[in-house]
């Protein structure tokens, strides 16, 4: 965010960052949760998650099932938060139909997820949808991590995000 003389970019960002600069506590939370189920794996199944050990990270939490090997998405479980800053509903929708009302976003995460399938490695961001922007927030970080049966193949992928707003 702008200095008090400086308003705000308008423009959006997108910068991929190391999971160790993650600012923001559940995140942080999030991505130590995701690696102590994994143990000696590349990434932990989708069976593994338990929500009672997360609970206070369920409003951070996405939960997106692969479909088609990457050719599509589907929000199988979003948290309040994301709601908000969308201010969409995203539950048991596909990208490829949230695509139609922020093309951009969606373009965006798209790429994003089909490299988390192919690469099958964690990502972090930070990024901002500008003021006039798809998102209602100036600011976010976000770390993406893949879940999946066996280390060679990505069924779903568990994201924790955080929002900054402006006050208005």
């Amino acid at each position: 965010m702008g200095s008090d003389d400086t308003p705000p970019s308008t423009a959006a960002s997108f910068a991929v960052i190391g999971v160790e600069e993650l600012r923001f506590t559940a995140l942080q939370q999030g991505y130590a949760y995701w690696n102590s189920l994994r143990g000696a794996r590349a990434f932990p199944a989708r069976e593994q998650l338990q929500p009672r050990c997360i609970a206070t990270l369920l409003t951070n939490l996405i939960l997106i099932r692969v479909l088609d090997h990457g050719l599509d998405f589907e929000y199988r479980i979003v948290g309040d938060e994301v709601s908000r800053a969308y201010r969409s509903q995203l539950n048991l929708r596909r990208l490829s139909e949230v695509g139609k009302e922020m093309p951009t976003a969606a373009t965006y995460w798209g790429d994003v997820y089909r490299d988390i399938c192919k690469n099958r490695k964690p990502w972090a961001v930070r990024y901002s949808p500008g003021l006039d922007g798809e998102g209602h927030f100036s600011e976010a970080e976000a770390v993406l991590l893949p879940l999946g049966p066996s280390d060679d193949e990505v069924d779903h992928i568990l994201t924790f995000g955080k929002r900054v707003y402006l006050a208005r």
